[in-house]
């Protein structure tokens, strides 16, 4: 070798690609191009901004990466999760819908990770590009005007699966008052994200009490526990909380209670789980009220091993509407899902498409901009599901076949779509409509269930209600006593069963069939309403007057039920007057 070769390969070694490019007389704009990617100019601005927010403290991410230390010992380990895009976690493909929460990363800052791994891992002598985040223990946007937390911490335990568990918070709320945000603090890393509803009832209190230690278990929630109309108060990993669309603030109504659900991850240790709920307040009543609707198919019937099975859904918009943020549902079965919309000219407009679900990272998508539907827009939803042994999620080996279900061994297929529409004359059209096509999917599914179990007495007595609503009294009956036959202890289904005749004008035997439903459950205040409308119907205004009662105290926000008192205290006035009934 020459000696002018070995002091060339020297200085290389001693002095980097650069010194060695100016000490041979290359021009200066080339050494930004020799230099491998550093820590601090290159990697910094990628990390900060898409890992750290959860992996820092109390966040679910198990390690920090926070500093040049932090990212440098695990880089391989960032290679290999980036390149196959398993982080940072965010399923829908890039074009196929604009996110403002979006994370993921471009080719580009994958290859760039992959550059700097393979340089070395140098950090850099220059300053950092970007200061590292701040995450402060505090609350992000301000002290709140109220702040809610479980009424006692929950334990738990250091290992084992996953615990899905429901927390009833009363909130002292004297007066009902707009919330413009909510800011959720998780307070340890085992939560994986929560789901945040309000009940006016006592319905949720009911169930928690029913069940041993603090909350309710499983991922099914009382029917009266529904998020705030039009809004979706859900919390996940990086998330702050959620603000409300300017002028659209929900209402928070006296007496209702917050219901949290919570889904928490063991971490190796016990664990003190009590997070915290800030709501901030504004005196400035909505200006319009949002919707939220779903796309769905509960007809699920999976067989084992299928690799490749398809549902689909469709809607059409009798309103112009502007979506604002979807939300894809299913479970561990779910391969791909595909949401869009065909536009009356016949062009598709992409909501989402996400082509490797992943339980685990299920999240809502809010639009950076909102995206305009005209009247007569039909919405698509198409999942596929993969029951194979290839799907590595798969709960159960060898496969079984998999129905419609909410827990999570069951599965799910549903696109919760959140629009604005223009007025309010407009939402009622929407209501109005939509009410069809809900009553015409519950009658579809409960004829499912029948297939499956023709002695499945909920069914009967839904497709009853189904069959009255749609003007079919004679089936309506057939079915109503049916399920009164197979189930006659169901509260509910007498309840129902009182409501058709009631709606016939069959007044003697509206009355026993609720009655009947009273009797076998107290505690049931939409019957005890009901029951005491009827009982008013009829003239019978003492014994109206206590099923009124009766159902007030056990739900104070009782649809109807206040008006029926006051059309009572009348009816009640009428019969004092002299002359009156002779």
């Amino acid at each position: 070798m020459s000696q002018t070769l070995r002091c060339e390969l020297t200085l290389r070694r001693a002095l980097g690609l650069g010194a060695f490019l100016i000490c041979f007389g290359c021009p200066v704009e080339l050494i930004s191009f020799a230099a491998g990617p550093t820590f601090n100019k290159d990697i910094a601005p990628i990390i900060f901004k898409h890992c750290a927010p959860c992996h820092q403290p109390q966040q679910p991410g198990p390690f920090n990466l926070l500093a040049y230390p932090d990212v440098q010992k695990r880089a391989k380990q960032i290679v290999d999760v980036t390149s196959r895009r398993l982080m940072p976690p965010w399923l829908p493909e890039a074009g196929y819908g604009d996110f403002r929460e979006a994370r993921r990363l471009s080719d580009e800052e994958i290859r760039i990770i992959s550059a700097w791994t393979d340089g070395g891992c140098d950090q850099g002598n220059e300053p950092l590009s970007v200061q590292p985040p701040i995450f402060s223990e505090g609350w992000k946007w301000g002290e709140p005007d109220l702040v809610l937390t479980l009424t006692e911490p929950y334990p738990l335990v250091e290992s084992g699966p996953d615990v899905w568990r429901s927390f009833v918070i009363p909130a002292p709320m004297q007066a009902m008052r707009y919330v413009r945000a909510m800011e959720f603090q998780p307070g340890n890393k085992a939560i994986h994200h929560a789901v945040i509803r309000m009940d006016p009832t006592p319905h949720s209190r009911e169930r928690d009490r029913s069940e041993p230690g603090l909350g309710f278990g499983g991922i099914t929630l009382p029917e009266t526990a529904r998020p705030p109309a039009g809004h979706m108060l859900n919390w996940l990993p990086g998330r702050v909380g959620y603000r409300s669309p300017e002028g659209l603030a929900w209402p928070f109504e006296a007496g209702a209670d917050v219901v949290v659900q919570l889904h928490m991850q063991t971490t190796g240790k016990p664990e003190i789980v009590a997070p915290k709920i800030g709501f901030y307040f504004t005196d400035r009543a909505p200006t319009n009220q949002l919707l939220v609707f779903p796309l769905r198919v509960r007809t699920l019937n999976i067989p084992g091993g299928e690799s490749r099975y398809m549902v689909r859904d469709s809607y059409t918009l009798p309103i112009d509407a502007r979506v604002l943020w979807v939300n894809p549902h299913a479970h561990f079965l779910g391969r791909e899902m595909k949401g869009y919309a065909r536009l009356p000219d016949q062009s598709t407009r992409w909501l989402f498409w996400i082509k490797q679900w992943n339980f685990n990272w299920q999240d809502d998508y809010s639009f950076r901009e909102p995206v305009m539907l005209p009247r007569g827009s039909e919405l698509f939803m198409e999942y596929v599901f993969d029951n194979s042994e290839g799907n590595h999620f798969n709960p159960t080996r060898p496969p079984r076949r998999v129905l419609f279900g909410e827990q999570s061994a069951d599965e799910m297929a549903e696109m919760w779509v959140q629009v604005l529409p223009r007025n309010a004359e407009d939402r009622a059209v929407f209501e109005r409509d939509f009410q069809g096509k809900t009553v015409r999917e519950m009658g579809d599914y409960y004829k499912y269930r029948l297939g499956l179990n023709p002695s499945d007495a909920k069914a009967h007595a839904r497709l009853g209600f189904v069959a009255g609503s749609q003007g079919r009294p004679a089936d309506a009956e057939k079915h109503l006593r049916k399920a009164i036959e197979l189930d006659p202890k169901d509260d509910d289904t007498r309840m129902h069963a009182g409501l058709f005749w009631l709606n016939e004008g069959r007044m003697a035997e509206a009355e026993a069939s609720l009655t009947e439903a009273v009797k076998l459950n107290p505690a049931n205040d939409t019957a005890l309403g009901i029951l005491g409308y009827v009982l008013m119907k009829q003239g019978d205004l003492f014994r109206a007057e206590e099923c009124l009662n009766a159902s007030l105290r056990l739900n104070p926000k009782g649809p109807g039920v206040r008006d029926n008192l006051r059309r009572l205290e009348q009816l009640k006035a009428r019969a004092r007057k002299p002359g009156v009934g002779r």
